[in-house]
């Protein structure tokens, strides 16, 4: 992984490159990205909290993906949220964004015990099901809060740089 281009875009952690807009057009974008939020609010009503952390990732990896193509004019390959993050330490100048990134690497935490560790008992970290529940819960709904605080200073700085 390198926040450098190689050549082939920004990497964020897998080779394959996000779609521009040649390929999908800003109409056919939003409507997805809205349909999968909308997902992941239907999914935190009905307590489907992991379904939500996963579609919390992947909108905000999407958003992260999309603010450093923006900053480098260059393709992106899709990856991972630290990756991401990774890359926009080095490119970011919004220090509105910049404090939202460190809210998302403390988020990520808690997204990786949730989706990775419902099953596993680690010393010292022994949670009945009930607490490990209660954890996702609380990372689905602060994930949500997150990806719409994101995305709307991501909103805010495309309406004032036009």
């Amino acid at each position: 992984m390198t926040v450098a281009d190689n050549g082939e875009g920004y990497v964020c952690g897998m080779k394959e490159l996000r779609a521009n807009t040649s390929e999908l057009s800003n109409k056919a974008r939003y409507k997805k990205i809205r349909s999968a939020a909308s997902q992941l609010k239907n999914s935190i009503s009905q307590g489907f909290f992991l379904e939500a952390t996963t579609l919390t990732e992947s909108l905000i990896c999407d958003r992260l993906e999309s603010r450093i193509a923006e900053l480098t004019k260059q393709d992106v390959n899709l990856g991972t949220i630290g990756a991401g993050l990774k890359n926009l330490r080095l490119l970011e100048t919004d220090s509105n964004l910049k404090l939202i990134f460190i809210e998302t690497q403390e988020w990520a935490k808690k997204r990786n015990e949730v989706i990775h560790e419902a099953a596993k008992i680690a010393k010292g970290k022994i949670k009945t099901w009930d607490e490990f529940l209660q954890l996702a819960q609380d990372t689905a709904i602060e994930g949500d809060a997150l990806f719409r605080k994101l995305n709307k200073q991501l909103s805010h700085l495309r309406k004032v740089s036009k």
